[in-house]
């Protein structure tokens, strides 16, 4: 199945009232156990990258490996940029591979995106 278009995914979903989980990927070991634990439950995955908890990922370096273990996998994977703050680093986000992206918003007022 592998990797696929998040918004097909999740119509999907609504359309036959499950839900999918989200997990954000800290490292390459909560990648693979997510992706197993997806495998053996036969339910599809959306997995989120980016910088929302401070921790630095550096999305050149992290997306080869996470979209390589999504398109191994045997169950649905979309990929979700899980915080961005700029046009500039959506666009990037985007090119990298991800299919989604969260936007960061500034003072609690809602985003113009």
């Amino acid at each position: 199945m592998a990797l696929v278009d998040m918004r097909d995914m999740l119509r999907h979903a609504y359309e036959h009232d499950y839900a999918v989980a989200a997990f954000e990927v800290v490292s390459v070991d909560v990648l693979a156990a997510t992706l197993k634990a997806a495998e053996r439950c036969r339910a599809p995955v959306l997995l989120m990258v980016g910088d929302a908890d401070g921790a630095g990922n550096d999305l050149e370096l992290v997306m080869p490996a996470i979209e390589t273990a999504a398109r191994r996998s045997s169950v649905p994977v979309a990929i979700q940029c899980s915080s961005v703050a700029s046009l500039e680093d959506m666009r990037r986000a985007m090119a990298l591979g991800c299919n989604g992206v969260a936007i960061q918003c500034m003072h609690g007022a809602p985003s113009p995106m």
